[in-house]
């Protein structure tokens, strides 16, 4: 047997590895490029949205979830991104019935330092609307946060750090 064959199945071990989400709790440190932080809590609100269907309208309640990051490290260098420009397109929620929504990140009383603006903390919000773009099965949309993953993509991977992170939230 050849030494190439000899190590194909570590290789392809490694490589399902790194494939695989690391599973994070709340509250736990994530170092991810440049940025050190945590999912630090979630917020629900509850809001009504009408809906045309079978040729009248209705109303459907609609909630409202605010995922807050607190970020611990940011060692970027001046003039350069900000936490919510690096995770751009990098973070979303996935609930048990497929259904998933991206989610953007805003600033929460930036303040201006080194070239631009920093925050320590950052809120995702997300409408968990049943007529959105990413509702596969709106039947069994998720109503509430707990009824979500998040996922986080690293996108600068440095040594030592995931590649994706998955989060129970609640």
């Amino acid at each position: 047997m050849s030494r190439c064959a000899k190590l194909l199945p570590f290789g392809a071990a490694l490589l399902l590895s790194c494939a695989q989400p690391q599973p994070a709790a709340m509250n736990q440190s994530i170092n991810m490029g440049a940025f050190s932080f945590s999912v630090s809590g979630t917020e629900e609100s509850e809001k009504t949205a009408s809906q045309f269907e079978g040729g009248s309208w209705h109303r459907i309640p609609i909630t409202q979830v605010e995922i807050h990051f607190r970020v611990t490290r940011d060692d970027t260098k001046p003039f350069t991104t900000d936490f919510a420009s690096f995770f751009l397109a990098s973070m979303s929620i996935k609930d048990a019935a497929g259904n998933w929504f991206d989610l953007g990140l805003r600033p929460v009383q930036p303040t201006y330092s080194a070239g631009r603006y920093r925050s320590s903390e950052y809120i995702a919000s997300v409408r968990l609307d049943p007529t959105m773009m990413g509702v596969r099965d709106a039947k069994h949309l998720g109503t509430h946060a707990q009824d979500f993953e998040l996922s986080i993509k690293n996108p600068d991977r440095q040594a030592g750090q995931p590649s994706r992170v998955t989060i129970k939230l609640r």
